[in-house]
């Protein structure tokens, strides 16, 4: 199985900003997150083949303690899992951001949509030929795993009308590949946070 899960409360989303590729570290809040994922799913007995994370420190940081309470592994970092570049309204608040929207030309400074989509293929192929053989977990962003749903489901991606999907803090999305197919187990659980948990399934 794959559990794709979105990294702690960095010190950009307790400001409300649009961080895109900027590198801002967990707050303590997020390092908190972060420690009670990695003790929810020990305590359940997940186990990690391997633990990738994105390049930016928000993601790396919230994978460190999930390796080591499951299976002890090093963190293998992917640039390809890092969340969606979006230009001028990166560090702007998201008051400030929905202005900036209105000026033409503003969206021509995001990453653009062909390297997005060339990215998620890549590191959405990797992971799910790593998942069929053991479970394995990826700590990245609300837009990249957003892409990575929509790229495993066969969705449009990149569309304003397409779907979307709500990633909290450290929210735990699962994926199983049975048979070449797709199945999606939760999207978004947030158990460790305070609600009673049922057990999870293993590969």
């Amino acid at each position: 199985m794959l559990y794709l899960i979105r990294h702690g409360q960095s010190e950009g989303n307790a400001q409300s900003r649009i961080m895109g590729q900027m590198d801002l570290p967990l707050t303590a809040r997020g390092r908190q997150e972060a420690l009670a994922l990695a003790r929810w799913l020990s305590g359940r007995g997940a186990s990690f083949a391997r633990v990738y994370a994105s390049d930016l420190v928000r993601a790396a940081a919230t994978a460190a303690p999930v390796a080591a309470a499951c299976g002890g592994r090093s963190v293998l970092i992917r640039p390809d899992l890092r969340e969606l570049g979006r230009g001028a309204l990166e560090g702007r608040t998201l008051a400030e951001a929905a202005e900036l929207r209105r000026l033409p030309g503003i969206i021509e400074g995001f990453e653009p949509e062909d390297a997005v989509a060339g990215r998620i293929a890549r590191i959405g192929a990797e992971l799910r030929a790593a998942a069929i053989e053991a479970d394995v977990a990826a700590v990245a962003h609300g837009g990249s795993i957003g892409r990575l749903l929509q790229f495993y489901l066969g969705l449009p991606a990149g569309r304003s009308d397409g779907p979307r999907f709500r990633l909290d803090n450290t929210g735990v999305t699962i994926l199983r590949f049975p048979h070449g197919s797709t199945e999606v187990v939760c999207v978004n659980a947030l158990y460790h946070l305070g609600t009673d948990a049922p057990p999870l399934g293993h590969n």
